[in-house]
């Protein structure tokens, strides 16, 4: 019993110690603001596709999307879509995000969104 509550002392320790390891590390490296005084911009990137899909045939929708540069962080990247596989293939520095299904019929509409804001220079 008393080696239980040691081994829980330890573990208790060890997660602490690395939780406020990583919370200093993204205060002080990456510049994550803390208090409400400091503020990042932040960009809403949204496009929607609509379509009427025909029975017969497959679908391929392929579309270029924002190039996650080192300047730039993304803090949510969502691809929306209903029954689609979703691939996102870079090329030539392009990020291309390709939604593909077998069988769609009717009305089908696809959703992309990127929430983003610029990397921290440490500059105050």
């Amino acid at each position: 019993m008393r080696a239980l509550t040691l081994n829980l002392k330890i573990l208790i320790t060890v997660l602490v110690t690395l939780g406020i390891a990583i919370t200093a590390y993204q205060i002080l490296a990456l510049g994550i603001p803390v208090t409400e005084d400091e503020t990042d911009d932040l960009w809403n990137i949204a496009a929607k596709v609509e379509f009427v899909a025909s029975p017969k045939d497959t679908v391929k929708i392929q579309m270029f999307v924002p190039p996650l540069a080192h300047d730039y962080i993304s803090l949510n990247e969502s691809f929306i879509s209903n029954n689609y596989g979703v691939s996102v293939n870079r090329a030539d520095g392009n990020r291309r995000v390709t939604w593909s299904t077998r069988r769609a019929t009717g009305n089908q509409t696809l959703y992309y969104r990127l929430v983003m804001t610029k990397r921290s220079s440490g500059e105050k």
